[in-house]
């Protein structure tokens, strides 16, 4: 089975500085969504047409490479358009600058945290410094959450999750390097192909409860 990849809000994969387009990363095999804000392209998925909206009072700053999101923390996200499902094995990565890593800080997600067991997926977030991920499959739910709390606020950081649920495996990565982290759930029978999930895809946020919006990031992405 493929792998599918997500990478939201850069333009460029991995990269450590502004580089010219000709020295672009090539895209990654089974890749569905790619999100950059350069110029024109502002929010549009540059390869499986998923779009996304500029959230409201937002501002496009200065990323990583090329440009980013600055989230308020307080009511901005951007809804993905159309609804998209990840299978058993993917990855979901993205340069983050957090201004605030005070309780649940959402990076993407598509997942109701209140909600049934349909309405839940996958999400990826910070949680007063460590980097969470949390996935609901066919067989159960569980989550992974760092400790030591690697992720830093007002720097520039490069953070993944990779599920494969072949391998029985879920790991997160801060600047390219696995990190340690605990894992809560239901075992090695938990694992398998990923929750069809009707929730939306969101950036900057995940929902707390049917249509109610919560867990706001503040920063960059």
């Amino acid at each position: 089975m493929m792998k599918k990849l997500m990478i939201i809000g850069l333009m460029w994969m991995i990269i450590l500085g502004v580089m010219a387009a000709a020295e672009c990363a090539p895209k990654p095999e089974g890749i569905i969504a790619w999100w950059h804000y350069e110029n024109v392209l502002q929010g549009k998925d540059i390869i499986g047409g998923y779009s996304i909206s500029k959230p409201n009072g937002a501002e496009y700053v200065l990323g990583k490479v090329g440009y980013g999101i600055n989230f308020d923390g307080v009511n901005q996200y951007c809804p993905v358009n159309p609804n998209t499902n990840l299978n058993g094995i993917y990855t979901i990565e993205g340069w983050i600058k957090p201004a605030d890593l005070n309780g649940f800080r959402t990076i993407v997600s598509k997942y109701d945290i209140n909600g049934k067991a349909t309405e839940k997926s996958w999400y990826l977030q910070t949680i007063n410094g460590d980097l969470k991920a949390g996935v609901q499959s066919e067989k159960g739910g569980f989550v992974i959450q760092s400790s030591g709390s690697p992720i830093k606020k007002d720097i520039w950081q490069h953070v993944a999750m990779v599920y494969n649920y072949k391998a029985k495996l879920i790991k997160l990565y801060v600047n390219g390097a696995e990190i340690q982290a605990i894992i809560n759930g239901g075992g090695d029978n938990t694992y398998g192909v990923l929750k069809e999930s009707t929730t939306p895809v969101l950036i900057g946020a995940w929902y707390s409860d049917s249509n109610v919006v919560g867990g706001y990031w503040k920063g960059i992405i």
